[in-house]
């Protein structure tokens, strides 16, 4: 597999919509704001948002709850940066009666990289929820380029999705 913010070859899927707004209604925020398009993305392209923290530490952007298999292995990645190093975490969490999920602490610097996690669904789990939390400092800025959940134990290929998912295949993806 080839991957690079530009695209790549190979397996990919991207069960998320709005991958590339994340002020999209479709993103609950929580203490926080988000900016779209507000600095250049790992592409070049200005699409990647701003999420600024609200008065104090620890705010999220949650997706929607998407559809899920229990049992399965479902992996959220996402491209993020800093304006120093600073602290976040992305996590994978599942809905079954006392919901599971699976969290990848993350020092960001002032450099693109993608970040993933994965997470298998507990028995009985029919949705999955991908959240990026800012457990930084109130006040601070971090950045962040396309959001993909696949159902997969690594990342695929970035696709880019709007309104609707990118159902799973193989081929040349560009973005």
């Amino acid at each position: 597999m080839l991957q690079t913010p530009y695209g790549g070859l190979g397996r990919y899927e991207n069960l998320l919509t709005y991958s590339e707004v994340l002020d999209n209604a479709i993103w609950v925020k929580t203490g926080v704001s988000v900016t779209a398009n507000s600095v250049a993305s790992p592409n070049g392209t200005t699409t990647a948002d701003s999420i600024v923290d609200d008065v104090t530490a620890g705010g999220t952007v949650d997706s929607a709850n998407i559809t899920a298999t229990a049992g399965a292995a479902y992996t959220f990645s996402i491209w993020l940066k800093g304006t120093g190093s600073q602290a976040v975490s992305i996590k994978l969490t599942d809905n079954v009666a006392t919901p599971t999920s699976t969290t990848q602490s993350i020092t960001l610097d002032t450099t693109w990289q993608r970040y993933s996690v994965t997470h298998t669904l507990a028995a009985g789990s029919t949705t999955v929820k991908a959240t990026i939390n800012h457990t930084s400092t109130a006040s601070d800025t971090i950045y962040a380029w396309g959001a993909q959940l696949e159902q997969a134990s690594s990342p695929g290929v970035y696709a880019s999705s709007t309104s609707a998912a990118v159902t799973a295949s193989r081929g040349v993806v560009s973005t």
